[in-house]
């Protein structure tokens, strides 16, 4: 065997499938769950597979309060509420900032603005040749 293409290497994992990859660690530690979340877990399994008649009475009560604490938990999660009023405040910024353009529009140097701007769009509109531009002699703000 003097020659390379003589013979076949295999650089993969002696007895792995043909397309599949094998599985790498993401780097971080996967979550832990609390024997409660775990609890909830098995609980909901046992429903999915039995329905609610498979389920003992503390086992219903457990699995309400837990899950009821979640949903408290989630509405009371101060990060979510600081999201939520960071958007409040970004859009009330925006309508103000629109307002405020409005407001610039109807103003005599908007409208001096609003109809030299006009002038100049048909110009080049016309060079171009592209765009038909009808004039109603109306502010365009």
């Amino acid at each position: 065997m003097s020659n390379i293409d003589d013979f076949l290497e295999h650089h993969g994992v002696k007895g792995m499938k043909w397309g599949q990859r094998k599985a790498r660690g993401s780097g971080k530690a996967p979550k832990r769950q609390s024997t409660e979340a775990k609890e909830r877990d098995k609980v909901r399994a046992k429903r999915r597979e039995h329905g609610v008649d498979a389920l003992t009475n503390r086992e219903i009560a457990n699995h309400n309060r837990r899950v009821n604490l979640e949903k408290s938990y989630k509405t009371l999660d101060p990060t979510a509420i600081a999201k939520g009023a960071a958007l409040v405040g970004a859009g009330l910024a925006l309508g103000k900032l629109g307002n405020d353009a409005i407001k610039f529009g109807k103003s005599p140097a908007g409208q001096a603005i609003a109809k030299s701007l006009g002038k100049k769009a048909v110009k080049v509109a016309e060079k171009q040749g592209t765009v038909t531009i009808l004039q109603t002699g109306k502010s365009f703000l």
